[in-house]
């Protein structure tokens, strides 16, 4: 994945590490780190700072196609990432060491996550799937 300056249009950084396409990425909320879904069945969540890889995510058995980061406390000083993948599978990891907690398992292929940003419903998660599903849960994970 290549990272652009917005203003500038000149590249940042180059991220290497995953073997096959780059499928979904997304920044965490103090935009210091991104985590990236492959079609090699991993996530990686990297440092936007210096391009380093942080974690290798293994815990899907084929593609990731989702992935979403949630505060998940009060001050704002712990995250979750999010992936879903065409395993039907929602993993929720935490970022700072690469732990993978709960899954949710949809009837199919995970094909979007996007968590809320409202204060009040903080970590409420939408998931869509390959069959037409679209389900709202709760944090998980946390």
């Amino acid at each position: 994945a290549e990272y652009m300056g917005a203003r500038t249009r000149r590249k940042l950084a180059t991220l290497s590490g995953h073997t096959n396409a780059v499928i979904s990425v997304a920044f965490s909320s103090d935009a210091r780190r991104v985590a990236s879904g492959s079609d090699d069945y991993t996530a990686r969540i990297w440092s936007a700072e210096n391009a380093a890889c942080l974690h290798v995510l293994r815990g899907h058995t084929s593609a990731v196609t989702a992935v979403a980061w949630s505060v998940v406390n009060e001050d704002s000083t712990r995250e979750l990432v999010y992936t879903g993948s065409t395993d039907s599978l929602l993993i929720a990891w935490d970022p700072e060491s690469g732990t993978e907690y709960v899954a949710f398992a949809a009837r199919a292929r995970i094909t979007c996550v996007a968590v809320s940003p409202s204060r009040a419903d903080r970590g409420v998660l939408a998931v869509g799937d390959g069959s037409g599903a679209l389900y709202i849960l709760p944090p998980i994970g946390v």
